[in-house]
């Protein structure tokens, strides 16, 4: 790794001398034809700025393969586009590949640590198959571990690990949640197709809207129904419990459990946490199938579904959401791309939210451990519907 400017300055003289064959560039910067930093080298140009909100990780495959390649057989051409085969000077050199950006901190220690993770991945498969289905976001400063070289890397330890030669080594905030989504992901090789990246995109989508307080595009949003089949779990489970929601005064199909958005309440004081615990000491909870009735969130949270886009076609930032079916029209819920705050305290954002009074939650539950039919399609009282939903 290596800053822009000590590559730009003493080029050719200084990666030599390193026996470097490969260069990535890892920043805005148009190259003359006569750089003496691609002159006799592979070059891999990646242009971006240091930004929280750049897109990093969609460069991670050709980068890996890059890097990889320059490691293990840079001999043969890399047949990319984006990298450039020198005609002279190869020949007798030692392997060795450069990553730099502008000062060696963040977007080069970015593209180095997902090299990292993608080849821990390959080494260790199994270990990396139990990676927890979310991403987390990265804390600010990440924190002084030593990692176990022996175990699959995760983005902190694969940066105490990158820290060891290079101790400014600090991707930015964006960056770090790219590398964690990368890591959730099983670092593939290609990541176009990822339901993932896909939602990850398509946030990134709405948060450049929103900064010019504009409604996402309908042919932009991403609607989960129509990629429910990428949504669905690989296991199968003997007993699985879900609902449909539907419309109170039509019965018309509006969502299912898997499109439901979860969210966490406002947190309490600890003063606030002690009342509340007193309280429900003092409160005796009723309990019918295992379901808890206390108090529930007065709206459903949901993924956008197709029946909203007459709803959001007109580009309205928040509205109302209408039963689809034409002969009802009920008003059933409500939208707000900024977000909408629940009555728990939580906000959700975007949020899509059913109004619990105007729908009905009717509990599905399949085949049981023992393979006897279970009860399906029965009508959830008030106060019983939270965590058969997962909310």
């Amino acid at each position: 790794m290596g800053d822009g400017w000590e590559a730009c300055t003493q080029g050719g003289s200084l990666v030599m001398a390193r026996g470097i064959t490969h260069i990535i560039s890892v920043i805005d910067w148009k190259f003359a034809g006569d750089s003496p930093l691609i002159r006799g080298y592979q070059h891999f140009h990646i242009p971006i700025e240091d930004n929280d909100d750049e897109n990093l990780i969609e460069w991670f495959p050709k980068s890996n393969a890059f890097i990889e390649r320059g490691l293990n057989d840079w001999q043969h051409d890399f047949q990319d586009p984006g990298a450039n085969a020198s005609e002279d000077g190869d020949a007798g050199r030692n392997s060795g590949v450069l990553v730099h950006c502008a000062m060696g901190k963040s977007r080069s220690a970015t593209v180095v640590i997902a090299y990292l993770l993608w080849h821990s991945h390959r080494q260790n498969p199994s270990a990396s198959s139990a990676l927890t289905p979310q991403h987390n976001p990265a804390p600010k400063k990440s924190r002084d571990t030593t990692p176990d070289k022996s175990d699959t890397l995760t983005p902190e330890t694969a940066l105490a690990l990158l820290r060891e030669s290079r101790p400014i080594a600090e991707p930015n905030d964006g960056f770090m949640e790219q590398l964690h989504l990368y890591h959730s992901m099983g670092c593939p090789d290609t990541i176009d197709s990822q339901p993932k990246y896909q939602r990850w995109l398509y946030q990134k989508n709405i948060q450049e809207s929103l900064a010019i307080n504009r409604a996402p595009e309908v042919d932009n949003i991403r609607f989960e129904d129509e990629h429910e089949e990428e949504n669905e779990d690989a296991g199968t489970s003997a007993e699985k419990r879900h609902l449909d929601i539907k419309c109170r005064k039509c019965r018309r199909l509006l969502a299912k459990s898997s499109f439901l958005v979860d969210h966490q309440p406002t947190s309490l004081s600890s003063s606030n946490q002690n009342q509340r615990h007193e309280r429900q000491k003092q409160k005796q909870k009723q309990t019918v199938m295992g379901v808890d009735t206390e108090k529930e969130c007065a709206h459903l949270f949901l993924h956008p579904l197709s029946w909203m886009k007459g709803n959001l076609e007109k580009g309205e930032l928040d509205g109302r959401l209408i039963c689809p079916n034409q002969k009802c029209g009920a008003n059933v819920g409500k939208f707000a791309w900024q977000g909408m705050q629940c009555s728990c305290g939580g906000w959700v954002t975007p949020g899509f939210g059913l109004a619990r009074g105007r729908v009905d939650e009717v509990a599905m539950l399949t085949k049981t451990a023992y393979g006897a039919s279970a009860v399906a399609g029965v009508r959830l009282p008030p106060g019983m519907r939270r965590e058969v939903g997962h909310l």
